[in-house]
């Protein structure tokens, strides 16, 4: 859901009924709490930055990406529900980006 966008609307007056259901609905199920920064706007959690200062080849491969395979780094890694399951993700990503491979 895009977040930014759906309140840019409402703002404005030209949320439709059938996008203002949408909306409640996200906010009831958690879908709305839950909804991930813009791609424009997305910046590098800490722990993802720290990750990458260490490791040179992950640091070359990630700045090496477009904004939209960097997003996708980011997003494997905010959106893991629990600490372990974030570490994992983490060092995944690490591991994949300092052997040059294709983020999927």
């Amino acid at each position: 859901m895009n977040v930014e966008r759906a309140e840019a609307l409402i703002a404005a007056g030209r949320m439709r009924e059938p996008g203002m259901a949408a909306v409640a609905a996200a906010k009831a199920d958690g879908r709305w709490a839950a909804a991930y920064e813009s791609p424009k706007n997305a910046t590098i959690p800490p722990d993802l930055a720290a990750a990458l200062e260490k490791d040179e080849r992950a640091r070359r491969c990630y700045e090496s990406l477009g904004r939209t395979d960097q997003h996708v780094v980011i997003l494997r890694v905010t959106t893991a529900r629990t600490p372990e399951t974030r570490a994992a993700r983490l060092r995944r990503m690490i591991t994949t980006l300092a052997a040059g491979e294709r983020i999927r």
